[in-house]
């Protein structure tokens, strides 16, 4: 039961976290279809990542979900699948929908996960002066447990973005992560520690950069209903040219709460700050994400 437990709480940090694996909560058992519907309240801090003196923007939206999982025969694999549909509160915002299916196996020593991703009108909060587009995303992640005391984690993606009537704007990124977590102090508490790397290439070739990042965060279950976790970033991005050729640096604190309120209801709580530092002058910025909402399984 602990190590479900465990697992749960992995599945639920990488859930929410970029990019998110959007599984309902829970496990299947063999031949069974679980579900769950979300309403979430989202406010974006700063949401066109402007710097001073050009004013920031805060914009609310408000998102549905329905998330599916089946679990085909008795290996631990299931298939799962995610709709969701935005409306923001900015009026020059368009609609945002989009869609996921992917495929999750949870075994004993060894668990990968894999999806593809479209979406429609979604923030593009990863250059500069952000905005909405239409992205494409492949992820895959692939994790084994050496012993119990450690699950060693690797993961890739792929994502392409088109902004629209900004075709100046559109990219594509490719990056790849590694993380350590270990399990030795029992289930309630896993510390993790993880390196990042990736390149985008933006079209406007000014904006065009590698990252390379370093990240710390803890998971925690105080007591069985409540589940949080928190973790630092350190990104440093490399710009390519003229005349961004620049160097940035960017700080991400991150919250991820869950309280399983009811055998069937889940509050959650997901919050994310992001501080930016620049060679450039006037070009750094503050941004941030606060999500509010509560699901139900069924």
């Amino acid at each position: 039961m602990k190590r479900k437990r465990l697992i749960v709480a992995l599945l639920w940090s990488s859930l929410v976290a970029m990019p998110l694996v959007a599984q309902p909560h829970g496990k299947s058992e063999p031949g069974q279809t679980r579900s769950e519907v979300r309403l979430q309240f989202l406010s974006f801090e700063n949401f066109f990542n402007v710097s001073a003196p050009a004013p920031a923007q805060t914009v609310n939206a408000l998102q549905a979900e329905y998330r599916g999982a089946r679990r085909f025969s008795a290996q631990p694999a299931e298939v799962y699948w995610h709709l969701s549909f935005m409306e923001y509160g900015k009026s020059s915002l368009r609609n945002s929908y989009g869609g996921r299916l992917g495929l999750a196996h949870e075994g004993a020593v060894q668990d990968y996960k894999i999806y593809a991703d479209v979406a429609k009108n979604r923030p593009a909060s990863e250059i500069r002066n952000g905005g909405t587009a239409d992205r494409g995303t492949l992820y895959g992640e692939y994790g084994f447990r050496p012993s119990t005391q450690w699950h060693i984690v690797f993961d890739g993606s792929h994502e392409n973005d088109r902004f629209r009537n900004a075709g100046n704007r559109d990219d594509s990124f490719n990056g790849g992560e590694a993380f350590v977590h270990y399990t030795g102090f029992g289930y309630r508490f896993t510390p993790e520690l993880g390196i990042a790397a990736g390149r985008r290439h933006v079209h406007e070739q000014s904006q065009s950069y590698r990252n390379e990042d370093l990240i710390a965060g803890v998971e925690v279950i105080p007591i069985d209903p409540f589940y949080f976790s928190i973790a630092y970033r350190r990104q440093k991005r490399s710009y390519d040219s003229s005349p961004a050729n620049a160097t940035e640096r960017h700080g991400i604190a991150e919250l991820v709460g869950d309280w399983h309120a009811a055998p069937r209801i889940h509050v959650i709580l997901y919050y994310a700050s992001e501080d930016v530092n620049s060679t450039l002058p006037q070009s750094g910025y503050r941004t941030g994400i606060l999500i509010l909402g509560t699901s139900y399984s069924f």
